[in-house]
């Protein structure tokens, strides 16, 4: 049996939380910023604090082959955490006062980023005990870099700050910090073009995709279920998506947000007939919706959501028949 989509929704959904990768940059359709918090041990006030770099381990460019970078680094005025902090909330959170910067070309070849921090904050932070920063963008750019966050279990690979300063003898001494929280953020439009449904990480835009048409026998036992979406490759995309597969979920929400979506797994690119299509293993989600769960439909996203500006375009349900996302099901049924 095959069942094609019967009606499908784009929407913006804001990311943040456990990242693994930070993005800072801006593009003609996207800009990225980053949060970072250093905490620090008691320190004597009076020292003379020579200078300040924060060290990033680059994972990650958009265009893959690099290019310009500029941002300036400006101090958080605004209680924040790494699980509730959005694009939205930007407004009014930081001084708009730069406080250290960094500009040059970072290429394929580059791997660490050194970006100095303004004396007199961290002064303030040593004092305080903790600081936080926000990582801006100039305007015009058009490169975006990521670098490891604080969740590498490697601190090593970790952001962290480099402090020097004189001690009690005069004597030039070194504090390092790695960072303990951050987040990136970001912002960006998408092409709309009729009959696709298009996805885009960290912004985020998602699809969700149901297929109302779906009936099976009581009773059956799924033995296959899998899912078939057909990618545009006429889309305008973002250049060197780097993770080539998406994640689908089952949604339990009959309403957006869609904040219950569950049992996730990885929709791979295939080959069939010479054409493309990224396909999923959907068998437990087609034997719930016949035994015991409503049918709200699927969830797809990147799967480089929370890492990446991955962007694919996806046929939706009122492409052609043979490219709407369909799945195909084999069951049994019992006498």
């Amino acid at each position: 049996v095959t069942a094609t989509a019967t009606s499908d929704t784009n929407y913006l959904t804001r990311v943040g939380g456990n990242q693994a990768t930070l993005l800072v940059g801006s593009t003609s359709d996207f800009e990225a910023r980053t949060l970072l918090r250093f905490s620090f041990p008691s320190f004597d006030t009076t020292s003379r604090i020579d200078s300040g770099v924060i060290k990033l381990r680059v994972s990650y460019r958009l265009p893959e082959g690099g290019g310009a970078v500029s941002f300036a680094i400006h101090a958080m005025t605004a209680s924040w955490s790494n699980a509730s902090f959005r694009w939205d909330s930007i407004p009014n959170s930081f001084d708009p006062a730069a406080s250290g910067s960094f500009s040059g070309s970072v290429s394929i070849g580059d791997t660490l980023l050194r970006v100095r921090v303004d004396t007199v904050l961290l002064r303030s932070w040593l004092k305080a005990g903790t600081g936080s920063l926000m990582m801006i963008p100039s305007s015009g750019q058009a490169t975006v870099i990521g670098f490891h966050s604080h969740l590498q279990v490697s601190a090593g690979l970790q952001p962290f700050l480099e402090i020097s300063f004189r001690g009690a003898a005069d004597t030039t001494l070194k504090m390092i910090r790695n960072a303990t929280e951050g987040v990136f953020v970001a912002n960006g439009s998408v092409p709309v073009q009729d009959g696709l449904t298009v996805l885009q990480s960290g912004v985020a835009y998602r699809g969700r995709v149901r297929f109302d048409s779906l009936a099976l026998p009581v009773g059956v036992s799924v033995a296959q279920a899998f899912l078939e979406v057909t990618p545009n490759p006429g889309l305008p995309s973002v250049p060197g998506a780097s993770r080539d597969t998406l994640t689908v979920s089952f949604v339990q929400d009959r309403a957006f947000p869609l904040d219950s979506i569950v049992l996730s797994g990885l929709c791979y690119p295939v080959t069939v007939n010479g054409s493309k299509l990224y396909r999923a293993n959907i068998k437990t989600y087609v034997q719930l919706w016949n035994t015991r769960e409503p049918n709200e439909g699927i969830v797809l996203r990147t799967l480089g959501e929370l890492s990446t500006l991955d962007r694919f375009g996806l046929y939706n349900f009122s492409a052609a028949d043979s490219l709407r996302p369909r799945i195909r099901i084999t069951y049994t049924q019992f006498p």
